[in-house]
């Protein structure tokens, strides 16, 4: 299999984007990337609209990809989302067209941008609607309009006055999110799973003068335990969207 070595002229550079990845063009990079998923056989997860594979590997590159076909891939899928693991723990994913299938293997286009996620803890998300938030200001409890977004390092919240301000602390913080099937059909019957977090820090606020509110900033000061379920519920929620299709 014939490997190019040259970068194309002006995409050697790496930058990185608002949702917390960065981005690369470098052919040679991409080909070190690519060559390192073969040798270590690392494995693999396909994505598309309401579709995810079971684990996969590349079996071969070159021109295109070779990529062994998952058990449960369905006919029809003609661009998939190619989402690994590297050596250093960090999540990397591309987008690249299905050329074609046989019994054994998917044929797919060589990628021409890698994306590589960058800080875990700053990486937010969004959350299911109807999520709230909960907790303390100098012992008084406070619940906040919305939860807007999450990450394993902290949150983003809504509310109606500048009731917080940069560098208070609030304690026992309750978070209500909503799991399964959404929309108003199914709101009655959905069930939720509960977070807590000690302590936590404003960090930044703003207005959000659409609604005349303000948005707060805010940083978790986890227990080890807490900052392993936050971490847990971000990955768990980012597959929810990536089978949904929802560009992260």
């Amino acid at each position: 299999v014939k490997n190019e070595n040259t970068d194309d002229p002006g995409q050697r550079g790496r930058g990185a984007d608002e949702s917390g990845y960065e981005t690369t063009q470098s052919r040679s990079f991409i080909l070190q990337v690519l060559e390192r998923l073969k040798k270590n056989r690392t494995f693999l997860t396909l994505y598309h609209k309401g579709y995810q594979s079971g684990s996969t590997v590349l079996l071969d590159f070159g021109e295109h990809l070779v990529i062994d076909r998952p058990h449960n891939w369905p006919e029809g899928l003609r661009e998939v989302r190619v989402s690994f693991r590297d050596e250093a723990k960090l999540w990397n994913h591309f987008k690249v067209r299905v050329l074609s299938v046989t019994g054994a293997a998917v044929y797919t286009e060589r990628p021409v941008e890698l994306l590589q996620l960058q800080r875990r803890a700053d990486y937010r998300i969004d959350v299911p609607r109807g999520s709230q938030a909960v907790f303390l200001v100098k012992e008084q409890e406070v619940q906040a309009l919305a939860l807007e977004n999450i990450s394993s390092g902290g949150m983003l919240i809504r509310m109606k006055g500048p009731v917080l301000f940069c560098g208070d602390t609030i304690t026992v913080i309750r978070l209500t999110l909503p799991v399964g099937p959404e929309g108003d059909a199914a709101a009655q019957a959905r069930e939720y799973r509960y977070l807590t977090v000690g302590k936590a820090r404003v960090t930044r606020t703003f207005p959000d003068r659409e609604r005349n509110h303000v948005m707060f900033g805010i940083k978790f000061l986890p227990t080890p335990a807490e900052a392993e379920e936050l971490h847990h519920y971000v990955r768990h929620r980012e597959r929810e969207l990536l089978q949904k299709g929802v560009s992260l």
